[in-house]
C-alpha cells in the first residue's frame, strides 16, 4: 500500500505547470505515434464507433488527439492521479486543434487493482508511456484483456525499452532518476519481454510498429532495435 502512495503522492505533485512549448513538442511526438496506427482504426474496425480506454493517462494529450478521430466515440481517462489529468487537460487541450474534450470522461484508479469496466465492454485500451510503470505485468495486462470487446486492441506506445546492449546502462541510470528516489514503479524492458508477458496473458496477435520520433531516427530506421527502439505495440487477444 505504501508504494501505491507513493505514486500517487508523485503524480498529484506533478501536476504542475509546464510551458506551451514543451506541450507543443510533447504533442508533436505523440501524433507521431498514432500517425502509425490511426488508418488501422479506421479499416479494421470498420466504422464501429469506439468506446476507448487510456490507463495512465497523465497529460490526457493521447486522448485528446484521439478524439479527433471520427471513429472514437467517447475515451474513458484512468489515471492514479485525478488531479494531475483535471489540471492539465485544459491546458493540454489548447495545443490540440480539433480536438473534442467532450468525449473524454476522467477517472482516478490503480493499476494493481480489477479496472472499473465490464467484461468485453470496451473496444481499444491504450497506454502511452504506461504500461512499464505496471507493478504487475501480469495483473494488469489479464485485466486489459478482461475488458477488451471481441475484435478489440491494445496498443502501447512511447514505452521504455531496454537494448539488448545498453540494458545494465538503463538499468543503473533508473535507480538515479526521480520517480525511483520517491519510490515511484519505474520499469524498463525488452521488446522481447513486453511481447512474453502480451503472449502470456493471452494475446495472440503481437505486431510491433516501427516509429521515427526524429528524422535522424527516420534515416536510420533500419537500426530500430538496435541503436534506439520506438514502436507501437498492437496486439489483439485471441
Amino acid at each position: 500500500m505504501a508504494a501505491d502512495t507513493n505514486d500517487k503522492k508523485y503524480y498529484d505533485s506533478s501536476a504542475t505547470a509546464i510551458s506551451q512549448a514543451e506541450l507543443r513538442a510533447h504533442c508533436s511526438v505523440v501524433q507521431k505515434y498514432i500517425s502509425r496506427y490511426e488508418n488501422r482504426l479506421r479499416t479494421q474496425f470498420q466504422g464501429r464507433q469506439l468506446k476507448t480506454l487510456e490507463l495512465g493517462a497523465g497529460s490526457c494529450m493521447t486522448s485528446l488527439i484521439l478524439s479527433k478521430l471520427e471513429a472514437i466515440k467517447h475515451i474513458a481517462c484512468l489515471d492514479i492521479s485525478l488531479k494531475k489529468m483535471q489540471e492539465m487537460l485544459p491546458t493540454s487541450a489548447k495545443v490540440v486543434t480539433g480536438c473534442v474534450p467532450e468525449k473524454l470522461s476522467l477517472m482516478e484508479g490503480r493499476f494493481d487493482l480489477p479496472l472499473p469496466f465490464e467484461n468485453s465492454s470496451v473496444d481499444v485500451v491504450v497506454f502511452d508511456g504506461a504500461l512499464h510503470h505496471a507493478r504487475s505485468m501480469w495483473f494488469l495486462l489479464e485485466e486489459c484483456r478482461r475488458v477488451l470487446a471481441p475484435g478489440g486492441v491494445l496498443i502501447a506506445q512511447r514505452e521504455q525499452y531496454l537494448g539488448v546492449l545498453t540494458a545494465a546502462t538503463k538499468l543503473k541510470n533508473l535507480l538515479n532518476t526521480e520517480e525511483v528516489r520517491a519510490g515511484v514503479s519505474e520499469n524498463a524492458f525488452l521488446k522481447s519481454q513486453y511481447e512474453y508477458y502480451l503472449r502470456a496473458t493471452g494475446f495472440g496477435s503481437v505486431e510491433f510498429i516501427s516509429v521515427a520520433e526524429t528524422n535522424l531516427q527516420m534515416i536510420l530506421s533500419l537500426a530500430n532495435g538496435w541503436l534506439f527502439s520506438k514502436w507501437v505495440i498492437w496486439a489483439r487477444p485471441q
